[in-house]
């Protein structure tokens, strides 16, 4: 049946291009929480990480480790998890966007 629907939504698309590529620096986003899915995404270069909740900048000051002294993460990995509750990282191939595209409803995450 879904298969039916990308047919159906392609045919209504006639000649027009069926691609744009867009790029985003570290940390933009995509797309929102309940934004209209009106179209889908595939990662071409980099990687993206599916993020959901809100972001959180909160840092612990202090960390005690009986192992020492521990540094916090700097770098692309503590962005994400700054960033909220990843639930997953696409790399490149990676299809993000789909379902709620071809389900025509909003983004769910």
């Amino acid at each position: 049946h879904e298969t039916e629907l990308l047919v159906e939504r392609l045919k209504d698309m006639g000649d027009n291009v069926f691609h744009d590529e867009s790029t985003y620096a570290a940390g933009d986003a995509v797309f929102r929480n309940n934004s209209n899915a009106d179209e889908f995404f595939v990662v071409l270069r980099g990687g993206v990480a599916l993020i959901r909740g809100e972001p959180t900048r909160q840092r612990t000051a202090k960390i005690i480790s009986g192992a020492g002294e521990v540094k916090q993460l700097q770098g692309s990995f503590s962005n994400l998890v700054e960033a909220g509750d990843v639930k997953a990282f696409l790399h490149v191939g990676g299809i993000f966007g789909f379902v709620d595209y071809i389900l025509d409803r909003p983004r769910l995450f």
